[in-house]
């Protein structure tokens, strides 16, 4: 599967929770972790990567 595939399966899972009506029901994917936690995590990196906070963040190499 293309990284484009997979980015695109993963948006629209994650476009169905944001969108699913219930942002305290559990994610299978994230034990322990219902909607509303994942959105913010989500929000979070984003937050982070938008204001360039990058310490402590492996760089894969």
């Amino acid at each position: 599967m293309s990284n484009a595939v997979t980015y695109d399966a993963a948006r629209r899972r994650i476009i169905s929770l944001a969108t699913g009506g219930d942002p305290d029901a559990p994610v299978a994917a994230c034990p322990g972790w219902a909607v509303r936690d994942v959105l913010a995590h989500l929000a979070a990196g984003l937050g982070d990567f938008a204001e360039q906070r990058f310490e402590g963040v492996e760089d894969g190499s």
